[in-house]
């Protein structure tokens, strides 16, 4: 039987955009880079997330337990990598996408549909956007940080996810 570590397990996968790109033309400042958004991540997430790590893409993924916590995680660990970009010639983005949903859990990873979902959501967002599914959205019950609002951008097909997924950008 798996093991959540709470309900419903909130995933949080991010991505910097265009990175073996990036690691090439600037391999100091991208060392730089991702170690700040490593720190960020797991200093932002903090008590409130379980196992940390990253998937066969080196994309980061965080199992967060409480939906405010995992959304304002999400911002701040936004607005930190523009923080960092500024003070570079980085031209320096990630991508978020937001999803919870059942799945198991073995050797402190996460496995099932709903980690899929969660990365395909990040997959579908453009630099510098934070997506959301609309299991998230129920999740949540309009428990947002302040000034936060979400945009419906309606019922989408993600590659390799069966059904089409309501998302919404924050």
């Amino acid at each position: 039987m798996p093991k959540y570590p709470c309900p419903l397990p909130i995933f949080l996968f991010t991505d910097i955009v265009d990175s073996s790109r990036l690691w090439e033309e600037h391999p100091n400042l991208m060392a730089a880079a991702l170690a700040r958004h490593d720190t960020v991540c797991s200093a932002v997430v903090g008590e409130t997330g379980g196992p940390c790590g990253q998937d066969d893409r080196r994309r980061s993924v965080r199992c967060v337990r409480r939906c405010l916590e995992a959304l304002a995680a999400a911002i701040e660990l936004q607005r930190s990598i523009q923080k960092i970009a500024s003070g570079t010639e980085l031209a320096l983005k990630i991508r978020c996408g937001l999803h919870c949903g059942a799945a198991e859990s073995r050797d402190g990873d996460y496995f099932g549909p709903s980690v899929n979902c969660a990365a395909r959501v990040m997959d579908a967002a453009h630099g510098g956007q934070l997506l959301v599914t609309q299991a998230f959205v129920d999740r949540a019950e309009r428990r947002y940080p302040e000034g936060v609002d979400l945009l419906r951008l309606g019922r989408v097909r993600l590659r390799g996810v069966s059904s089409r997924v309501d998302v919404y950008q924050v």
